[in-house]
């Protein structure tokens, strides 16, 4: 089982990360300010790291490897499974977006937790 952080808080009926079925909610928690979160082919937020950025909420969860698997072959290119630096140093695994998806679309750190639910909504 691999503890991963799942950015934004989902509702049960949401694509992509709401599919949580065979995992177990751990906790929520706060990144370190260094990120910032995009909304990025409507539905999906994409979480970037960056020197100016804020912490946004997440959800831990314990994960089989299988699960994962599934999860990242519903992300859209650009989105990479690496370590994500919580509020209280710990590390955990993530997706994390590449630079380059800041550029397609809009930044919405600012709504803090519900920031998951406003890119699911889309424009």
């Amino acid at each position: 089982m691999t503890v991963f952080a799942i950015y934004g808080t989902f509702g049960s009926t949401q694509d992509g990360h709401a599919a949580m079925r065979g995992s177990e909610l751990l906790e929520r928690m706060r990144t370190a300010p260094a990120y910032r979160l995009y909304r990025v082919d409507d539905p999906w937020p994409a979480l970037v790291s960056e020197t100016d950025g804020v912490a946004i909420e997440v959800e831990l969860y314990e994960c089989t490897e299988e699960h994962l698997a599934r999860l990242a072959e519903r992300e859209p290119p650009g989105w990479n499974r690496e370590p994500l630096l919580l509020e209280d140093g710990r590390e955990v695994e993530s997706f994390v977006g590449d630079e380059s998806l800041v550029a397609r679309d809009v930044d919405v750190s600012e709504h803090g937790s519900w920031t998951a639910h406003v890119a699911h909504r889309g424009r």
